[in-house]
C-alpha cells in the first residue's frame, strides 16, 4: 500500500476525532471540523491508515508546518516526503515538522529534516501558580479594532519566522481562543496573550510585551488572566512552550509557578535542498530565528 495521501473527506473527519483529541490539537470535534471546511487540503489520509494535519505556517512566509501525524517512525520519512508535495502544490516551499520530543526526531531527521529550535515545555496546577504583589493592571478581551495595535506588537516582539501577521490573529479571534490585551496609558496595547482551552488544561500559545512597556507587571497580569479564564473553564492547569534560549521567558514562567518538563523538545524543518517528489524547490529568502 502507498504512503502517498489524499484529503479526508467529511465523513472521515469524525473518525478521526479520537485520535486528534488524544493529542490536544483541538478542544472540540466542531474546531476540527472546521479545520478541515476552511482547508479541506490539512487533513490527510492514506489507504495504510496513516494521516497527518497540515497547515500554511504564516501568511507572509512560504513553509508550511506539521501539526501532527499518525503513523509508524518508518513511515515517517515517506509521509513527510508527501507533506513536501502537498505543501509544494500550495506554493510553499518547506515544511515544518510537528513539536517534538527530542529523543523521537530520528525518523524526521531520516526526511532530509534539520534542527530548526530547540523547545522546553512548561506546565503549572491552578492552585499552585503565585502572583506577588505588584502594580495591578486591567486586562481586556481584544477588540477587532485592536487588529493594527495587535499587528504592530508582533512586530515588535518577534523575528519573521515566529511572527503572526492580520490572519493568525483574526483566525484566532474568530475562534474559541481567548484573547487578552493589557492596554497603556493612552489605551494602545502594550501586551498581549492567546489561550486556547485543550481538555483539562489551557494552553497559553502566544504572550507578547512591547519593548517599552517590559518589567511593569503586565506579562504577570496576562498569565493571571489566563488563569481565572481556566479556573471558569473547569480546566485544572496551564501549559505553555517557548525556545530553550529564551531565557528572560523562562524566569517569568518559574517565577509564577511553571515546572519545566524534563524533555526538551524540537522542531526541524525540511533541508533547502530537499527536493519534493511532486514539484521543484523554489527557494527561501526569509528569515530564521538565531
Amino acid at each position: 500500500m502507498s504512503a502517498s495521501t489524499r484529503e479526508a473527506r467529511p465523513d472521515e473527519i469524525e473518525d478521526l476525532w479520537p485520535m486528534v483529541r488524544g493529542s490536544h490539537i483541538f478542544g472540540t470535534l466542531e474546531d476540527l471540523v472546521r479545520f478541515h471546511v476552511q482547508g479541506p487540503w490539512r487533513v490527510r489520509v492514506n489507504d495504510r491508515g496513516d494521516a497527518y494535519l497540515i497547515h500554511r505556517w504564516r501568511a507572509h512566509l512560504d513553509f508550511a508546518a506539521l501539526k501532527h501525524m499518525w503513523a509508524s517512525p518508518r513511515t515517517v520519512p515517506d509521509l513527510v516526503r508527501d507533506a513536501r508535495g502537498v505543501a509544494a502544490e500550495r506554493g510553499l516551499d518547506r515544511v515544518i515538522s510537528p513539536l517534538l520530543p527530542f529523543r523521537s526526531r530520528g525518523p524526521y531527521l531520516e526526511a532530509d529534516m534539520e534542527s530548526l529550535e530547540r523547545i522546553v515545555a512548561f506546565s503549572v496546577g491552578i492552585d499552585r501558580m503565585r502572583f506577588s504583589g505588584g502594580r495591578a493592571h486591567r486586562v481586556d478581551l481584544a477588540r477587532a479594532d485592536d487588529l493594527g495595535d495587535l499587528v504592530a506588537l508582533e512586530v515588535a516582539c518577534f523575528e519573521p519566522f515566529w511572527r503572526h501577521g492580520a490572519d493568525e490573529i483574526v483566525e484566532a479571534m474568530e475562534q474559541d481562543a481567548r484573547v487578552s490585551v493589557v492596554r497603556d496609558e493612552a489605551g494602545v496595547v502594550a501586551a498581549s496573550a492567546i489561550s486556547a482551552l485543550s481538555g483539562s488544561v489551557v494552553t497559553v500559545a502566544r504572550l507578547a510585551t512591547a519593548p517599552w512597556a517590559r518589567r511593569r507587571g503586565m506579562a504577570k497580569a496576562l498569565l493571571a488572566d489566563a488563569r481565572a479564564w481556566a479556573e471558569s473553564c473547569g480546566a485544572v492547569g496551564l501549559s505553555l512552550c517557548t525556545q530553550s534560549s529564551n531565557q528572560p521567558a523562562r524566569r517569568l514562567y518559574e517565577a509564577v509557578g511553571f515546572q519545566q518538563a524534563a524533555e526538551e523538545y524540537v522542531l526541524l524543518v525540511t533541508r533547502k535542498d530537499a527536493r519534493s517528489p511532486r514539484a521543484p524547490d523554489c527557494g527561501y529568502t526569509g528569515s530564521r530565528p538565531a
